[in-house]
């Protein structure tokens, strides 16, 4: 697939298709993310991490929850008893691209300590996807942003 008027069409489709299966996801923030999925395949975009924020000791921290929590999870996602769900695997890439943009390292220290509610890591994120939450609020990534 290339990027045209197909690729927006088929996010387009796909963003109703969650608004109508989770009504409280918030249209314009599912779009990007189905087109972050979509211009992915595209470009054959590997799970890779961007460049982390803060001090040193910080960043080898949040480089090793990423690691243990997120990643690491993530692949054993298939082995969970939420894989056979419909859409869920999908929303997990999602998930995890989205977690791979995040460039500061205290949120991952934050997630892990428990300073963000629902601490956890990737499977209990999914898991609040899979009930209804939207990932604006699963990802809780609003203090972050600058």
């Amino acid at each position: 697939m290339k990027f045209t008027g197909e690729l927006i069409r088929k996010a387009h489709e796909e963003t109703r298709n969650m608004k109508k299966e989770f009504p409280i996801v918030t249209y314009k923030f599912q779009f990007g993310l189905e087109m972050s999925y979509l211009l992915s395949e595209i470009k054959g975009v590997e799970n890779t991490m961007v460049e982390l924020k803060g001090s040193e000791k910080q960043v080898a921290w949040a480089k090793k929850i990423y690691e243990k929590d997120f990643l690491g999870e993530y692949k054993k996602f298939p082995e969970t008893r939420l894989a056979g769900v419909k859409g869920l695997e999908q929303k997990g890439k999602v998930l995890m691209d989205e977690i791979e943009k995040i460039d500061n390292a205290v949120w991952f220290i934050d997630y892990r300590t428990g300073n963000i509610p629902f601490k956890g890591g990737f499977y209990n994120m999914i898991r609040r996807i899979w009930k209804g939450e939207s990932m604006d609020t699963v990802l809780s990534l609003d203090e972050y942003r600058r």
